[in-house]
């Protein structure tokens, strides 16, 4: 019968490390030792249970995750070291790889993927998030250079490219200018709009009962009103 792999949790967040515990618990041949909120503590645990693999985060208190992952790699070289973090900085992978860590994995690792990192890493594997992998091999990569056409189909291929390029640039800039065509058409048409309600106003208007009682206010007689009314009215 194999023996359990001795877990010790240093992580400044009580909360995490208690579902770490819940989680890894339930895990067979997984038995949790001790929990740590900082990595003075942490180094100290270590010195005391003699853990197969330590789980470290990178920010935490005093010394860092990674400073702790070097002070223990040198006072006791046997134990297995993964770094759990939030942290999907490339320099931090560097530098927890180069302190000694074994394995970096992002706390958005799925369950399962932690529990056979710390499986691989106990066997002398190392792990590492697959996301970090990726963003160290795209800034590994050299950038590509241009490649000279050597036939002539090559070249009507590059001259044909180089137009596209030229025709896309032409449209951005035809796109430029029309758009404040644009703007100044719609400001005229809502001034059209305006316009057009303010006529619609004017002739809707009772221009006999305004004048009529015009006329009563300057009090003329009945007959002058009938006289202008019926002339209006004419009009």
């Amino acid at each position: 019968m194999t023996s359990s792999i001795r877990i010790l949790l240093i992580d400044d967040q009580t909360t995490i490390r208690q579902a770490l515990q819940m989680l890894l618990e339930r895990e067979p041949g997984f038995e949790i030792v001790g929990g740590a909120a900082d990595g003075e503590t942490g180094i100290t645990c270590v010195e005391r249970l003699k853990p197969d693999v330590v789980l470290v985060d990178i920010e935490m208190p005093g010394i860092d995750g990674i400073e702790t992952t070097c002070i223990i790699k040198e006072r006791f070289p046997e134990t297995n070291i993964l770094i759990l973090t939030g942290q999907d900085d490339q320099s931090c992978l560097q530098r927890a790889l180069q302190a000694g860590a074994k394995g970096y994995l992002l706390k958005t690792t799925p369950a399962e993927d932690l529990i056979y990192a710390i499986r691989s890493v106990q066997k002398g594997y190392s792990q590492v998030s697959p996301g970090l992998i990726e963003k160290m091999m795209k800034k590994a990569e050299p950038a590509p250079e241009p490649v000279a056409p050597t036939t002539a189909k090559g070249q009507q291929f590059q001259d044909c490219l180089q137009g596209m390029q030229d025709f896309n640039l032409r449209c951005r800039a035809l796109r430029s200018r029309a758009q404040p065509i644009a703007e100044r058409g719609k400001a005229l048409s809502l001034r059209l709009r305006d316009l057009e309600f303010h006529r619609d106003g004017f002739f809707l208007w009772d221009k006999p009962a305004a004048y009529g009682l015009a006329l009563r206010g300057a009090e003329m007689d009945d007959d002058d009103v009938d006289i202008v009314t019926s002339a209006e009215c004419l009009v």
